[in-house]
């Protein structure tokens, strides 16, 4: 422009597809002009109307192009995450796309056969995440991605997934493990099956009988749920589980209980409260074979609670049957189902022996000591 114009205007006009017959488009008065869906077949033109103080002149554009629609462009498909067995949940990650900034991407989860194909809708299914269920097992998924800007719409697939695993076996009641009265040799111990969730598939169910002295091993039962405590059960603990096993895994399940320590006239046991307490060890039959300390050493920390850490001291009676050895271990008195290891380590008991475990606030500590004959 020439002879200093004041200030400009612009106006945007709308014209066919050869140029002819604009006409102003109502408010874009900018010099800039977002393409619509409206313009879509169209050319488009501006003017540029400058002012000083003479008066106005307006200069006029060439036309545009037609514009073309502009639909999402596919540039990287996202995958589909997670562990494929029921009822795990899958994370579809959003799509890389070419588009305009209006875009809206949605998400559709799909069923489909072992071979990845005849794919149906999952019934609201429209989330990023998708937890699986039972009717996804031995089936793939896909998940249909959908991005729509105001020129319309692209769908595309995932590939889909590996064959979804059905559920492991799911319990329902956990099994239980029992005796009459007291456990002592002689006496028989019953574990009562779990109950398993009846919508997980189970080929087969197991019971196993386990003693712990302190290691636990498992009991020769063949899968029978009782079992007659013997003498080389005497001062352990018997605890019981059962094992499902199904086309989606093993589960164990473990009876809430531990019995014991079993009683035998060979062993002397006590249950001792934390700190400081001293007392003899006495078999059933009245023979003295140890006496026995038990104090705290301080706290450490434990996932389900505070525990303190518990000094045990034996020491061997001067009573004790002369051609005999003396084996001990102690154990927390009421293990937690989950516990793993909750007695020490055995030992062989000599003029004196220490013990150390954790052991949960508000528990107290059975210490066994169990008489063994010399070969």
């Amino acid at each position: 422009w020439t002879n200093d114009p004041k200030s400009y205007t612009y106006a945007w006009q709308r014209c066919a597809a050869d140029g002819t017959g604009c006409s102003a488009i109502a408010g874009e008065t900018r010099a800039n002009h977002v393409l619509t869906v409206a313009d879509v077949g169209y050319t488009l033109r501006g003017a540029v109307t400058a002012t000083n103080t003479e008066g106005s002149v307006a200069a006029v554009s060439a036309p545009t192009a037609v514009i073309a629609a502009f639909l999402p462009q596919l540039r990287s498909i996202g995958p589909i995450v997670g562990t494929l067995q029921v009822p795990q949940m899958l994370q579809a990650y959003r799509s890389d796309w070419l588009t305009t900034p209006d875009t809206r991407v949605t998400y559709q989860w799909q069923r489909c056969d072992l071979a990845g194909s005849n794919c149906v809708d999952i019934t609201g299914a429209r989330n990023q995440s998708y937890r699986l269920q039972t009717a996804d097992a031995r089936s793939r998924l896909r998940v249909i991605h959908t991005a729509t800007n105001p020129d319309g719409s692209t769908t595309v697939a995932t590939p889909v997934t590996g064959a979804i695993l059905p559920a492991a076996p799911g319990v329902m009641v956990t099994p239980r493990l029992a005796s009459v009265g007291r456990a002592d040799v002689g006496k028989t111990v019953t574990l009562t099956p779990a109950r398993w969730n009846p919508a997980t598939e189970i080929t087969t169910k197991t019971l196993e009988l386990w003693r712990c002295s302190p290691r636990c091993v498992s009991l020769p039962t063949n899968g029978a749920g009782s079992y007659v405590l013997i003498d080389a059960d005497a001062g352990a603990l018997i605890r019981g589980s059962e094992t499902a096993v199904g086309p989606g895994g093993t589960t164990v399940s473990w009876a809430a209980a531990w019995l014991g320590p079993v009683h035998s006239p060979a062993m002397a046991t006590y249950s001792f409260a934390v700190g400081g307490v001293t007392r003899s060890l006495t078999t059933s039959t009245g023979v003295v074979l140890a006496r026995a300390t038990v104090g705290t050493r301080g706290a450490v920390a434990s996932r389900a609670s505070a525990s303190r850490s518990v000094s045990v001291t034996l020491r061997r009676s001067a009573h004790a049957p002369r051609g005999s050895r003396l084996r001990a271990w102690a154990c927390v008195a009421k293990p937690a189902t989950a516990a793993k290891t909750p007695c020490t380590k055995a030992v062989w008991l000599t003029r004196q022996s220490t013990l150390r475990l954790a052991v949960p606030k508000g528990q107290r500590v059975s210490v066994v000591v169990v008489r063994k004959k010399r070969r």
